[in-house]
């Protein structure tokens, strides 16, 4: 699940509120988009929904990381103590939330991935 920083401004206050609050610690974190990350080492990261797909090339992604910002802050969009995993490319950032196929929680922190990313071991 995933979410633009140029999106959450559509995002009404009472969903933020609910996405922040009400859904833990299993619900649904604040997004816009649901579907598949998939991840081509070295290559892109490509975010797959029923509309269609975004390919991002890992060169241009800037700070990959896991954690709350001026766009995305705890009580604004988070979801209290699960921060999402984000990262800059061109003039945009997107904040997003994984899972397993097995599991019922949503993280931001997924290291594997994270770690896919940026090309190192985290």
């Amino acid at each position: 699940m995933w979410v633009f920083d140029d999106e959450l401004d559509t995002i009404g206050r009472k969903s933020r509120w609910l996405s922040a609050h009400a859904s833990q610690p299993i619900g649904r974190p604040l997004y816009r988009h649901a579907g598949n990350i998939e991840v081509r080492e070295r290559e892109s990261i490509t975010f797959h929904e029923r509309d269609g797909s975004l390919e991002i090339p890992l060169s241009i992604i800037r700070k990959p990381t896991v954690g709350y910002d001026e766009n995305f802050t705890r009580l604004a969009g988070g979801r209290g103590l699960i921060p999402p995993m984000h990262f800059s490319f061109e003039d945009r950032t997107v904040y997003f939330f994984t899972r397993d196929a097995t599991d019922r929680t949503f993280r931001g922190k997924n290291t594997r991935l994270l770690s896919m990313i940026t090309g190192r071991s985290l």
